[in-house]
């Protein structure tokens, strides 16, 4: 889902989305995704992406540009969408040392970077980019940063330890409580889960009750097979 690269790039045509330039949308700190994606070509993948105190920039102001993102959730709703401008061109002045001048022009970057800040959602698990055509560029995985106790769903990343409002003793969650709550965990052995040594004893009880009620049956039928052949030999 997010291909995650950490190497330098040799030339950096930084274009920073989102903290400059912009009227912010709230003039309050609050926490925003910092994401910072690299591009050669066509070719993109994140950098980095933190949760971070700012402002998310007002997005409205550059609704006529040619990029989208959406932070979607772990249901695939779209929480936040917007348009922002992506524009690789940079301009500056380059010397020439035969003429001891300096020469000014632009030119497209095959290599660089960009950053966005996204307002922060706590269910969102995923920002996804689209270039001019709709067609994804790129999904960068927030999922870590979400805080979704209180959903009533025991999601990935929660547990009995982390919120014990979703995720109820019995729910295989990847950590053993250890509670004698008459449930056993899933997670636990015997030894760790009174509940599930209590519930061992039972089964193999039942196993035993099961087992000797079909002697029982079994004898009952030999018994009356038995009984059934003895009276037709005395018929005949």
């Amino acid at each position: 889902m997010i291909k995650v690269k950490k190497t330098s790039i040799a030339f950096f045509a930084i274009i920073t989305l989102g903290l400059a330039g912009f009227g912010y949308a709230r003039a309050e700190q609050e926490e925003i995704y910092y994401l910072t994606v690299d591009y050669a070509k066509d070719d993109y993948s994140v950098q980095s992406v933190d949760l971070v105190k700012g402002g998310a920039p007002d997005y409205k102001s550059q609704m006529d540009a040619k990029y989208r993102f959406d932070l979607v959730s772990a249901t695939d709703e779209v929480l936040y969408s917007a348009n922002f401008d992506l524009s690789k061109k940079i301009c500056g002045d380059a010397a020439d040392p035969a003429k001891n001048t300096q020469i000014g022009g632009c030119r497209i970057a095959d290599l660089g970077s960009f950053s966005l800040a996204v307002p922060y959602y706590p269910s969102g698990t995923s920002i996804n980019l689209y270039d001019p055509d709709g067609k994804t560029i790129l999904q960068a995985d927030v999922s870590d940063f979400a805080r979704l106790c209180g959903d009533n769903v025991c999601q990935e990343n929660e547990s009995a330890l982390t919120c014990a409002q979703d995720c109820k003793s019995g729910i295989r969650d990847n950590v053993c409580d250890g509670k004698a709550d008459g449930v056993c965990d899933p997670d636990c052995k015997s030894a760790k889960d009174p509940d599930c040594a209590v519930a061992e004893k039972n089964y193999f009880l039942q196993l035993i009750i099961t087992g000797v009620l079909l002697l029982v049956l079994a004898g009952a039928a030999v018994f009356a097979i038995i009984k059934i052949h003895n009276k037709k030999g005395k018929e005949h």
